[in-house]
């Protein structure tokens, strides 16, 4: 396969370069200085590049044209003009160019305001959205593929992310990395000097490179270039399969995702390209929700897998749809920054737990979209973005009942020399199940010598009310004054 060397003058020889000629002069590019990422490079018609800064010790990516997107539909496979992956001799696919219609930059690299290359393509019965998200700082970049079906009959295309493995000062030659499980595909650099036709005397270097599936239901490959090219052009979807182990080879990776579109229709599919110079994949994430009471839902958060855990460190982000808000006081690392429909957590360092939580709602109105999960360890690392839709239905607060007084049942009082009436109402919003709807008159006690006698006024005073209670008292107390007087006057 005729391969043509890119080498930028700011990057050593070490520099890892893949497929392709150098990027046309209108491609998109975005640059951010010092890295991880220092260039990232989209064409018109779905090829890219990425520039990575190494480490101390020296080592580089200078990717080149290393990526590309293709996509096969209705017997044609759509693909860029600088397609470098040999066919297969019975394949009956058609091959098509993309034409290219509009590609646009955007943002500031913030995390906020991240740079976004949208691209746009039109192939046979199907037109694609590319949009590719970098952050400064990040370790990876993320990309959505939507594929539109144009046509007038139902398709079921397949779409390809391919990148290239190569290293700038052997050619073509890198090792694979061992599938891990979680759907990613991986790649290393060689170390050493070949001695033989398939590196012998080599070993796996610390650059990596790694395709990641956001979107489920993916297939990937790990194969040498006739390989990867042969698959595409049968028509076919990867088959999880790592075919180049324990070597050097021309090594590729690729993500498979096949679609099902009637007329009209379009489906869009996601993933992670992640980059280290010391060996390091994206951290695995996983979101969970739990029904909670008021109308919220409680979120967590877990790193690693489930056979791997990962302890938290870092600033996991979480971005809230619209309407949806965080409830405070509830997560289990602390109180996050909210910044707009963002939550910025920040794990507690040398902490050794590997997920945490938190509590959100939507109120009476309800809310309903993505949460999303992004971030980095301390060590700079990205976590796997992971994105879950959630809904929240509308929640209205029961209405509270009026407490009414309810006679609670007691002892027959003892009556002091002078007469009073207690009044002990209890509020509440349920009835105890003995309490009568009907109020029962307290016993008559005994009078004490020299005392008034009970008029039962004092067990009777729940069915008048209180106030009626204490009129009704004072009533009494002024008819025992005025016969006070009165046989105070006969008296005398």
């Amino acid at each position: 396969m005729s391969r043509t060397k890119i080498v930028a003058s700011a990057f050593a020889a070490t520099a890892l370069i893949c497929f392709g000629s150098a990027m046309p002069a209108n491609a998109a590019t975005v640059a951010s200085m010092p890295g991880p990422i220092t260039a990232l490079t989209t064409t018109p018609d779905l090829t890219c590049n990425a520039n990575v800064a190494g480490g101390s010790d020296g080592p580089h990516f200078q990717l080149g044209a290393s990526c590309l997107t293709a996509v096969v539909a209705g017997g044609t496979l759509n693909r860029p003009a600088d397609y470098p992956l040999p066919g297969y001799p019975d394949a009956e696919v058609l091959l098509q160019d993309w034409s290219p219609i509009a590609q646009e930059t955007s943002g500031s690299g913030t995390l906020f305001d991240p740079f976004v290359i949208s691209t746009v393509v039109a192939g046979d019965q199907i037109q694609v959205t590319q949009v590719d998200t970098y952050a400064s700082g990040s370790s990876s970049f993320t990309s959505s593929v939507e594929v539109e079906n144009v046509g007038s009959v139902a398709l079921e295309p397949i779409v390809y992310r391919v990148s290239d493995c190569a290293r700038a000062e052997y050619d073509v030659l890198s090792y694979a990395a061992a599938p891990t499980g979680d759907g990613s595909v991986a790649c290393n650099s060689m170390q050493g000097i070949p001695t033989g036709q398939w590196g012998e005397g080599t070993t796996a270097g610390d650059d990596l490179a790694q395709l990641v599936p956001i979107t489920q239901g993916s297939k990937f490959e790990v194969d040498q270039g006739r390989g990867i090219g042969a698959h595409i052009a049968l028509e076919a979807e990867f088959n999880n399969t790592a075919l180049t182990l324990g070597g050097a080879r021309d090594n590729f990776i690729g993500l498979s995702w096949k679609l099902d579109l009637a007329p009209g229709a379009s489906s869009k599919v996601a993933f992670q390209t992640h980059f280290s110079t010391e060996d390091q994949r994206a951290v695995p994430t996983a979101l969970t929700l739990m029904d909670g009471e008021g109308g919220e839902k409680t979120v967590t958060a877990s790193f690693g897998t489930e056979e791997v855990p990962t302890a938290l460190s870092g600033s996991p982000l979480v971005r809230l749809p619209a309407g949806i808000s965080y409830v405070p006081g509830s997560s289990t690392i602390g109180e996050p920054m909210v910044v707009g429909d963002v939550l910025m957590f920040t794990a507690p360092v040398g902490s050794t737990g590997t997920s945490f939580s938190f509590r959100i709602g939507g109120g009476e109105s309800g809310a309903s979209g993505d949460l999303k999960l992004a971030g980095s360890t301390m060590d700079g690392v990205d976590f796997v973005q992971t994105t879950v839709p959630i809904e929240i239905a509308p929640f209205t607060p029961e209405p509270t009942s009026t407490p009414s007084a309810t006679l609670t049942p007691s002892q027959p009082p003892t009556v002091a020399p002078t007469a009073t009436a207690s009044v002990s109402p209890t509020a509440s919003t349920t009835a105890p199940p003995a309490a009568s709807t009907q109020a029962t008159a307290t016993p008559a006690a005994t009078p004490a010598p020299g005392a008034l006698a009970t008029t039962g006024a004092d067990g009777n005073l729940a069915p008048l009310g209180i106030g009626a209670g204490i009129v009704l008292l004072l009533g009494v107390g002024v008819t025992a004054l005025a016969l006070r007087r009165r046989i105070g006057r006969e008296h005398s």
